[in-house]
């Protein structure tokens, strides 16, 4: 189960194209959650790559944002989409390594996670 939840390209791609539509059409993160019945939480982290999108909401998402299915197949069929390059860019392998990593913790771990970085950046736990 934990390999199907691995942030690839593509949702790379895809969360790209849905901020970028969203910023278009004037819609706020919290509009489109509500829409789709997710936290504004969870639909930050649909539109930063981190949470893949199952195909249900990815298929409302499209009608709410008036993504055409061509637009997703250009996605799929492109080596190198712009948007896509500067997000890789911006992070390192090892970083999308680690939000992987993340993603396939339990909450529990989460938490102590969150609690270590706090303190090893120096913060109140």
């Amino acid at each position: 189960m934990a390999a199907s939840r691995k942030v690839t390209e593509f949702d790379i791609r895809i969360a790209t194209l849905i901020r970028k539509k969203r910023i278009q059409l004037g819609i706020s993160q919290l509009s489109l959650g509500k829409a789709l019945g997710v936290s504004y939480s969870q639909f930050q982290k649909y539109e930063a790559g981190i949470n893949k999108l199952n195909p249900s909401s990815l298929f409302n998402l499209m009608d709410l944002l008036k993504i055409e299915f061509s637009e997703l197949q250009k996605l799929f069929k492109s080596s190198e989409n712009p948007e896509a390059a500067e997000i890789r860019d911006k992070y390192s392998s090892s970083e999308f390594e680690l939000v992987n990593n993340i993603v396939d913790l339990n909450s529990e771990q989460k938490k102590a996670l969150a609690a270590t970085v706090k303190a090893m950046k120096g913060q109140d736990v």
